[in-house]
């Protein structure tokens, strides 16, 4: 809930989990678009698999949804903050 009036167009990445304690990841990621962080900009995990997230978050409503038990998904993931690393230096 800290993280909530950080939430700017300016964002680069966020990175939440589906189920957190205090607010859910539909509704957090709802208030970060509702603030300007683009949804291209968004990465989900969670511990569900790959295709309950994608019935959650269809594709365009986020960067990527990633079940953070699959070591492929994992190395997805790394590839994706590489990618976002690189374009910011």
């Amino acid at each position: 809930m800290e993280a909530l009036p950080f939430f700017t167009p300016e964002i680069h990445l966020v990175l939440m989990d589906l189920e957190m304690p205090g607010i859910d990841g539909v509704k957090l990621l709802e208030y970060a678009a509702g603030k300007g962080v683009r949804r291209s900009r968004a990465i989900i995990m969670s511990a569900r698999e790959a295709d309950h997230l994608h019935d959650i978050f269809p594709h365009g409503r986020c960067l990527a949804v990633i079940n953070k038990d699959d070591p492929n998904q994992q190395k997805a993931l790394l590839q994706i903050l590489d990618s976002v690393m690189r374009r910011q230096t």
